[in-house]
């Protein structure tokens, strides 16, 4: 091993003494001793303490004039004559948890959310798992500073970002993003959700057309009134209005045929009216998504609900059906919790209230674009570094996440 002198290195602090420093081919390697020395067993506190030995520990430090350092420590072990406990010096600035000082672990949490964990490991000396696992420490370390509220109005919804499928949780009131998770599993949901220290907080809670969600809200939110909302309903009618105008070979174009028909223009209007006559299916398929829509936009108590969306589907024609059977079996399947969201209150968890929230996973792919997920996950919700004092926030503002969507 080629070794070459180096100016002597910056110790941790004065509880470290640095014995040598040398450079090599793998970066900086420094041996350093403890000077604290225990004076009493941390179990019976008795001062009758004899030495044990020692032990070597190698910790990575922070990167020193460009190279990757290595802290080379011989930890003293010592032995309680009354107890015969054995135990080692302690070691102050080391993690407890990872194989590294403290402020490399706070350095890789703040790098870590504006570079890959490849680059950092580069720059450490170490492997990307060492950097990812170093980083959901600091990510653990955040939580405990930053508690954010769990809303009374909630709203689960699943959307693809990072290429893949996710979790949103949203405080509908607040309309902010509170929770960013990795998976739409049963394993993930239940964590999160059966985590929640005041999940009986939670009153309302819109979820999608998923069984998985629907079944960890309604097990881990006791409180919640948990509805499939309006607009995941209306996307089953409009889904099935597109098929039918492909099916069926209809001129006329997506944005006129999904435009609610109380706010066409006049030559809209009669652009509908011709793909009508030529092709009557498409009609039907059309006036039962606008009566849906007003079965939603009344006041309506559940009973009426249930009798007006019964009488619609059962109305339909055997030519009209087809196309609609995602909402008809939606109904056959979901009917409860559909009906669920015309009961008092319901209506004002909505995320109906939220605006179009369809780009919300490409505004997450533009906040982190090419970065882990817990990094992106890190930036949307915690501040860059481990604040001074805990305090509790309301997340990431929507207005402020779908500005990146549209930037």
């Amino acid at each position: 091993m080629n070794a070459s002198p180096q100016a002597p290195y910056l110790p941790l602090s004065r509880d470290y003494k640095v014995l040598s420093s040398e450079s090599t081919h793998e970066g900086l390697r420094v041996t350093a001793e403890v000077l604290g020395v225990p004076t009493e067993c941390p179990d019976c506190k008795s001062r009758e303490l004899g030495k044990w030995g020692t032990r070597p520990l190698v910790c990575l430090d922070l990167p020193f004039k460009g190279q990757s350092v290595a802290f080379h420590i011989k930890v003293k072990r010592y032995r309680c004559k009354r107890c015969e406990r054995s135990f080692s010096q302690s070691l102050p600035e080391i993690s407890e948890t990872r194989a590294m000082t403290q402020r490399l672990l706070l350095w890789i949490g703040q790098e870590g959310q504006v570079r890959t964990f490849i680059s950092i490991a580069e720059d450490i000396g170490a492997d990307e798992k060492t950097v990812r696992n170093a980083f959901g420490d600091f990510v653990k370390m955040l939580e405990e500073a930053v508690h954010i509220k769990t809303p009374t109005h909630m709203a689960i919804l699943e959307i693809t970002a990072l290429h893949k499928p996710r979790v949103a949780v949203l405080n509908v009131q607040a309309r902010t993003l509170v929770e960013l998770l990795a998976k739409p599993n049963k394993i993930t949901l239940h964590g999160y959700l059966g985590g929640l220290q005041d999940a009986r907080d939670v009153r309302f809670a819109s979820v999608g057309l998923s069984a998985t969600v629907h079944e960890a809200a309604s097990h881990n939110l006791p409180q919640a009134l948990v509805f499939i909302d309006k607009p995941h309903v209306m996307a089953l009618a409009a889904s099935g209005l597109l098929l039918a105008r492909d099916g069926l070979r209809a001129k006329v174009s997506k944005a006129i045929l999904l435009k609610a028909h109380s706010a066409l223009s006049p030559a809209e209007a009669d652009k509908l009216a011709e793909a009508f006559a030529s092709c009557p299916v498409l009609g039907e398929v059309y006036r039962a998504k606008e009566a849906l829509q007003a079965v939603y936009s009344e006041a309506l108590a559940p009973e009426l609900a249930r009798a007006r969306i019964e009488a619609l589907l059962s109305g339909l024609s055997s030519e009209a059906r087809p196309w609609l059977s995602g909402l008809t079996d939606a109904w056959a399947q979901w009917e409860g919790p559909m009906l669920n969201y015309f009961k008092p209150g319901a209506g004002e968890a909505s995320i109906d209230h939220l605006g179009d929230l369809s780009s919300i996973g490409l505004a997450v792919d533009a906040f982190g674009r090419g970065y882990a997920f817990e990094a992106v996950r890190c930036k949307l919700l915690f501040p860059p570094r481990i604040p001074m004092f805990s305090f509790t926030g309301r997340g990431l503002s929507l207005q402020s996440l779908l500005a990146k969507s549209a930037g």
